[in-house]
This record gives structure tokens, sequence and C-alpha cells, in this order.
């Protein structure tokens, strides 16, 4: 629990004449009213302030993406409340829209939004949920922490190469260059049969085939398709050089 600037205020405003015109008696009795005001206005701040917090965030998030993050507030007093949210977001995260004042009327529920950009991959964390809730008149601050902790990754933004999908159909792969052509080979997979040539070796020559047409045929295969391809991708220190927004590892 802590004073506000108002309260101050009115405290300076007050004691000050008090101490200057200490024989008047109006003003100690002002004195007296404005300290059982204070007590009062404290005791109905520090009682029956109980909220429920709950955050909602998506699990995966995108690197250098904006993401909406939902606080939902409920009061279980009996009283209107006025109050300030603030989210502890993860560290290395650009924060907009925090903090938000919230104003409920008994027994209600209020939903807040902000927006959160992650600037680094990885695992990231959520803290508290702070609420700063002001004493009826305005003169004291109640500080409640919530412990959400909710757990997130951050991954790259996949969305931005998501205008090549279209140019993986057949038809748009010669846009990128890309032409399948197929290469006669000796592989273990089979293609046609076709007459003999020159050079071909004894184990190509069907030899049923060559019964039938009474000429030498021989089978012809092509090279093996399945093949395996090895990504490897530079995690050095100078592909963690940042490049504008995004690391060139990110790149």
């Amino acid at each position: 629990m802590r004073p506000t600037w108002r309260s101050l205020g009115v405290c300076l405003g007050l004691l000050v004449p008090a101490f200057l015109w200490p024989q008047f008696e109006a003003w100690s009795i002002s004195g007296a009213l404005l300290i059982a005001l204070f007590g009062y206005d404290y005791f109905v701040c520090n009682k029956g302030v109980s909220l429920q917090i709950t955050r909602t965030v998506a699990p995966s998030l995108s690197v250098n993406r904006e993401h909406d993050v939902k606080l939902r507030v409920r009061s279980q007093a009996e009283r209107s409340l006025r109050m300030v949210v603030i989210d502890e977001p993860p560290d290395h995260a650009l924060v907009d829209g925090l903090p938000v004042p919230v104003a409920l009327g008994p027994l209600q529920a209020a939903e807040v939004r902000y927006s959160l950009t992650p600037t680094h991959r990885g695992d990231g964390a959520f803290g508290r949920v702070i609420c700063l809730v002001f004493s009826p008149l305005g003169l004291w601050q109640a500080r409640q922490a919530y412990p959400l902790r909710d757990h997130v990754r951050v991954y790259p933004d996949f969305a931005a190469i998501a205008g090549y999908l279209e140019l993986l159909s057949d038809r748009q792969t010669v846009r990128l260059g890309i032409k399948k052509s197929q290469r006669r080979g000796e592989g273990l997979e089979f293609h046609q049969l076709r007459e003999y040539r020159a050079g071909d070796t004894l184990r190509q020559i069907d030899w049923k085939a060559t019964s039938r047409r009474r000429e030498l045929i021989s089978r012809e295969y092509e090279e093996e398709r399945d093949q395996r391809v090895l990504f490897l991708i530079d995690s050095g220190r100078r592909m963690r050089t940042r490049d504008e927004e995004l690391s060139h590892f990110d790149h």
C-alpha cells in the first residue's frame, strides 16, 4: 500500500496552513478529519480487493512479428474498482499497450489486450501480472501481484516464405529455373524395353523378350531417385551478426 500524488497534495494543502496558524482550532479539526479520511480510504482500499486474472497467448510466436496477448480481469469485490494492469513479458520482447487502465463494476470482468513483438528466437517466459488498485478517493494504491507463468517458444517467421508455396507446383517450377530431366543409367529401377545397342551389358538383355521377338532386347533402367540430402547450417558466431531486424542465421 502506498499513497498517491493526490493524497500528498491534499496533505500539503491542509497541513501547511495548520502549521503556520496553530492557534486556529478549525485547522486542528481539519487535520483530524483529514487523518480520519486517509484512514477510511486506506481501510477500504485494503479490504475486499480480490481478483481473478488469466492470460491468453499463443504457445508459438514468430520473431519480429506482432502478437496479441489477452488479459482477463474479474473482480470479486462488492464495490467498483479502478486499477492499472501491468504484465511482465519475456526478455528481449517489445511491448505496446502497457500499462492498461481498467475500470470494473462490482463482480464484473474486463478483457484487455496489448501487442508483443519478440526480437530473439528461443524459449520465453511471462512473469507476473501486477495490478495497482486505487482506493475509492484515489488517495492510496494497493499493489497485488499474480504469478501467471506462461512459457512460449519463438521461431523464425515462416510466413515470410509463404509466397513461395505457389511456386512449388509443377507448372511454376520453371519460373524458379528448375527443369526436370531424366538421365539414362544403370540403377535398380526398371524403365522400359528397347532394342539392343552396342555397348549394352549382358545383364541388360531380357532373354524372354528376346525369344519372343527373336532379336536382342535390352532393359533400360533409371537412376535411383531416393537420395539422402543433408543440410548443413552454419550457426557460428559470425552468423549471429544482426542485419537490420534479423541475424544472418535467421535470414
